[in-house]
């Protein structure tokens, strides 16, 4: 994040802004000429750094404002690896072999599961069941541009489920009612079992109100307004292993049917964010 601050006694306008090029960029609400910084404020521009190679990248954000001082630059910079975990056997997300419910909807090479709207539910199903031995999911979590909720799950449902499986909105996270086991990306404290406002979790069902948790794990990096953020989940040996920005944080024995029916959901309620899923490689 890069924050601009106003120090002075007066409201600041900034004149000129320059935003990064690719592979960093800005996330709305975006940061332009005419933006006023009241006296003694500031005002937060998210950025997000998505590289489709390996190596280190640079750029720069760069404001003028009407003091009449020159541009202000922020030099970013980067570094791109190979992603290692999964081998994607599956079509891509966007594709026909996954179906969209309820809020989600395509946006470029992912599926926006809900937009920047209160009390909306989406999910997006791959329609053919799998194996749930040997399971192993990477994906980018992408959640911002709102109020603050809920959050986001990555899904294995009974079959039976069905590929329109759509779950409750809210803390629900388009999962909440449904038969399975979910990975959960939660970004608002329901006060209803939610250890905190950024957690992830392994919920086991629930409701639109709260969902029943058999482990969470508060130390994980910021999940809302990041970017997206890679995350692992893989079934061992009966167990649920989960790791986030390439670190561990749960490993919880879990009961699952020898197959499943694989999605993601997210849920908003009185407050709201977009959620998107990409970057979705699963191997099996």
């Amino acid at each position: 994040n890069v924050v601009l601050s106003n120090t002075g006694d007066s409201a600041l306008t900034l004149s000129g802004v320059t935003l990064p090029a690719a592979p960093f960029s800005a996330v709305a609400p975006v940061i332009a000429s005419g933006t006023v910084i009241p006296a003694n404020s500031s005002v937060t521009q998210v950025l997000r750094f998505a590289p489709t190679a390996s190596g280190p990248f640079s750029g720069s954000l760069s404001v003028t404002a009407n003091t009449g001082q020159p541009a202000i630059s922020v030099a970013l910079s980067g570094t791109g690896a190979t992603a290692s975990g999964c081998a994607s056997t599956l079509p891509a997300v966007t594709t026909s072999s996954w179906q969209r419910n309820g809020s989600a909807s395509l946006s470029g090479s992912a599926v926006q599961l809900t937009p920047v709207a209160t009390g909306a539910a989406g999910s997006v199903i791959y329609t053919t069941p799998l194996s749930s031995a040997n399971l192993r999911i990477c994906f980018d979590a992408d959640i911002g541009g709102g109020s603050g909720a809920d959050g986001m799950a990555l899904m294995l449902l009974n079959p039976t489920a069905g590929p329109g499986a759509l779950g409750a909105a809210g803390s629900g996270l388009g999962y909440g009612g449904l038969s399975g086991v979910a990975v959960t990306l939660d970004t608002y404290d329901s006060g209803a079992g939610d250890p905190s406002d950024n957690f992830v979790g392994i919920a086991t069902g629930g409701s639109t109100a709260a969902l029943t948790y058999l482990a969470t794990s508060t130390a994980i990096p910021t999940l809302e307004g990041a970017g997206p953020v890679p995350v692992e989940v893989e079934v061992v040996a009966g167990r649920l292993v989960v790791r986030v920005a390439g670190s561990q944080v749960l490993d919880t024995a879990v009961s699952l049917p020898g197959q499943v029916l694989l999605g993601f959901g997210a849920g908003t309620g009185g407050l709201d964010n977009r959620h998107l899923v990409g970057n979705v490689r699963v191997a099996n």
